[in-house]
């Protein structure tokens, strides 16, 4: 098959891909004179056996997520040639906690679709014309401290088993069959550079990756806004008309699910597209609202110390929140109010933004 790269969706700066590994491809590895000596690389005075822990990570594969998302092979061997020296992380907050360990070694793989099926229990969902499954295994240690005897007893145990990966990349573009044709998956374009591996809390794509969230560039291209705008029009029109629409939803199939659940016919097609218009200015005002709460968490983050008060970090905390999800964001925001409001009773806090002024828990996409 013919592969066509479309108009891309906009440069990506900075992206998590998250990456569940299943206990077959997550373990504790012992600790030989080799990997000691690739490790005593990095310590600024020799350590024991003894005194670390290491683990092993397949971290992320070729294939197409659930988001229709994939990492090209030429982007994995960046990962691999990148990693080492870069921290794994408790989450993906990088400004409020020391990390976790570090990341010493690591190493790209062929295998086949079968071997991969029996190493993970899942199918790695490969373009038609690739018929390899390239994986990157990553190892990091981390020193046995009182501090994360827990979390590596988690580890050992099991529960704690999801990793992500934060990245750069160069931009990211369309697939499709032919130039006309609908997308088939989006691709990430090289060169890219492995910032750090998390834990996280569940996984999303088959057999090694979990969520992502992309970072935003100052300048998107046209494409980009339109597809974040269909996004935002299929959520309203979903709880609008008790309707799901996956990822992989046809324009077509949108339509016809739209004009069926509303009982119209092809000449009321303006009448849709004046209801589509009406769709959008709603999607504004849930933009304003998403914009206000992670303004909110980013104003609590500076209160309570655990951001600076520079404008580089009050937009890092902010790019961060707006990846959260607004349900998710809405429970730290207020979680962080109800911290700020007993660490200052006598209300000695920094100036509200307004939608905090206002009563920032209100959804105003919710009829009163």
């Amino acid at each position: 098959m013919k592969l066509f790269r479309g108009k891309g969706k906009g440069p990506v700066n900075e992206a998590r891909k998250q990456f569940s590994c299943q206990k077959s491809v997550t373990s504790a590895v012992a600790v030989t004179d080799e990997i000691l000596s690739k490790v005593n690389g990095y310590a600024l005075e020799p350590l024991k056996a003894e005194d670390i822990f290491v683990g092993k990570q397949l971290l992320a594969h070729n294939g197409i997520d659930r988001d229709r998302e994939r990492f090209p092979e030429q982007i994995l061997d960046d990962f691999a040639a990148s990693l080492p020296g870069k921290s794994a992380l408790y989450h993906h907050d990088r400004g409020s906690f020391l990390p976790l360990g570090l990341y010493f070694d690591t190493k790209t793989e062929e295998m086949s679709i079968d071997q991969f099926k029996q190493l993970t229990g899942d199918d790695p969902r490969l373009p038609e014309e690739t018929a390899t499954v390239k994986v990157l295994w990553t190892w990091y240690y981390v020193v046995k401290t009182a501090d994360v005897e827990s979390i590596l007893k988690n580890i050992n145990g099991g529960t704690y088993r999801h990793w992500s990966i934060g990245f750069n990349a160069a931009s990211i573009v369309s697939i499709k069959n032919d130039p006309n044709g609908s997308i088939l998956y989006w691709e990430y374009v090289a060169p890219a550079e492995a910032l750090e591996g998390s834990l996280v809390w569940l996984g999303a794509q088959q057999g090694a990756t979990s969520q992502k969230s992309a970072g935003n560039k100052s300048e998107e291209d046209d494409s980009n806004k339109e597809t974040v705008t269909m996004k935002k029009l299929a959520l309203l029109l979903g709880v609008i008309l008790s309707k799901s629409f996956g990822e992989d939803t046809t324009e077509d199939q949108f339509a016809d699910a739209v004009k069926s659940a509303l009982g119209v016919k092809d000449a009321r097609i303006g009448e849709l597209e004046t209801e589509v218009e009406g769709l959008k200015a709603n999607a504004a005002v849930g933009e304003k609202y998403l914009k206000d709460q992670a303004d909110e968490y980013a104003r609590l983050k500076v209160l309570l110390g655990e951001c600076e008060e520079t404008d580089t970090a009050k937009s890092e905390k902010i790019t961060f929140a707006k990846s959260m999800g607004i349900n998710f964001l809405c429970t730290e925001v207020k979680q962080l109010a109800a911290r700020a409001e007993k660490e200052f009773p006598d209300g000695q806090q920094l100036p509200g933004s307004e939608s905090h002024q206002k009563g920032a828990d209100e959804n105003p996409l919710i009829p009163k």
